[in-house]
């Protein structure tokens, strides 16, 4: 018996794939004795956390400001 497994719009080879729900659809070739009967199943992808940490400054009254940075 052979089993496929396919995802609309979800490429599995990759990891930037946009946050949301996916359906797995999975398709067995024909079982000769078999009345086969599948279900579509769920794939969530949840946000990644990201923090940006921006940097003290001070500057003096009447200078140009400095560049503000930041790290990821």
């Amino acid at each position: 018996m052979n089993l496929t497994y396919a995802t609309k719009g979800y490429l599995s080879n990759t990891k930037t794939n946009d946050v949301g729900d996916y359906d797995i659809n999975t398709s067995v070739n024909e079982l000769k004795n078999y009345d086969v009967k599948t279900n579509t199943a769920k794939l969530h992808i949840n946000k990644a956390a990201l923090f940006v940490n921006t940097d003290d400054k001070t500057t003096t009254y009447g200078t140009v400001d400095k560049a503000f940075t930041s790290d990821i």
